[in-house]
Parts: C-alpha cells; structure tokens; sequence
C-alpha cells in the first residue's frame, strides 16, 4: 500500500530542487494551509504558512514613488555627465583647431617682422637650421616624445573614466528597475 505522503515528500523534493509546475507549488501551499499536515512535515509549515503571507504584502505608493524618483534623478544626472562628456569630444577638437591657429599665427607675426627687418629681398625666403633647432641625441628626443604622449594619454584616460563610472552608476540603476 502506497503512503499518502509519500506524494508530498515527493514534490517537496522537487520543490527544493526547482523543478516543481506552478500547479505542483499550488498543491503543497494548499497541503500546509490544511490542518491535518503530517507530524513529518510540520518543519516546514512555517516556511510555506510564510510565503503565502508575503505574496500578500503591497509596496506603499509612496514606496514606489520615492524609488522611482530617486532612479530618475540618478539617470538624469548620468545622462548630463555623459552629454558632458560628449560635448568635449566636440569640443577638444575645436579647442585644438583653434590652438593650432594661434601658434600658425604666432610664427608669423615672428617671422614676418624679421624678415622685413633683415633687409633681405623681397624676392629671397629665408632659410631655417634644422640642426640648430632639433634634439642631436635620439634618445632624449625619444624621452622628450614618450614624455608628452603620456602627459595626452593620462588626460584623456581621465576623461574615460569618469565617463565609465557614471556608466557604472546607469547600469546599477537600471538593474534595480528590472
């Protein structure tokens, strides 16, 4: 003769191992609702009089209000760091243009008075030394390069990290939305 609980222990062992349907979850919520549960099974009474009792508890409106809130203004400050972000890759390249301008005209406003004062021809260019103005040692002009491409590299290292971080904060958020 096949014990009655028999069934029972069964779906509690699937329940445990995840593998219960929803109308096998239904059936053992209605068992330990019951009066008349097993002495066996009486542990677990509690766990599942629990559950049924916090499938009953609502969030207050206020609750939900507040989280929404608080998630909006943190997706909102994350979308103005990252427009700010994206407003210096606009920029940054404007800003070097435009330096590139003032240095092209710098050089000439030096050259252009030297020439005419050195009472050259109008007819003749003047003629620069390289060797006078470049770095004789090739490893000090490597040093000299290294040095200011990790001075541009740290800078714009700088700005992607803030940039990451915020995008950090955006994916916490969204993932306490979900």
């Amino acid at each position: 003769m096949m014990n009655p609980n028999s069934n029972i222990d069964q779906l509690l062992d699937r329940y445990f191992a995840g593998t219960t349907t929803l109308e096998e979850e239904n059936t053992l919520k209605a068992y330990f609702q019951t009066e008349t549960v097993a002495p066996e099974h009486e542990t677990w009474r509690p766990f599942f009089q629990f559950l049924e009792e916090e499938a009953e508890v609502e969030m207050s409106e206020s609750f939900t209000d507040r989280l929404l809130e608080q998630l909006q203004a943190e997706e909102t400050e994350a979308e103005a760091s990252i427009s700010m972000v994206n407003s210096r890759r606009r920029i940054i390249p404007m800003i070097t243009r435009m330096a590139a301008i003032a240095a092209a005209l710098v050089v000439a406003m030096t050259l252009v008075p030297r020439l005419w004062d050195s009472g050259m021809p109008a007819d003749q260019t003047a003629e620069v030394d390289w060797e006078e103005i470049a770095t004789q040692d090739e490893e000090l002009a490597f040093e000299e390069a290294k040095a200011a491409l990790l001075l541009l590299s740290s800078k714009l290292n700088g700005g992607t990290g803030k940039a990451a971080d915020q995008l950090k904060r955006v994916k916490k958020a969204a993932q306490i939305l979900k």
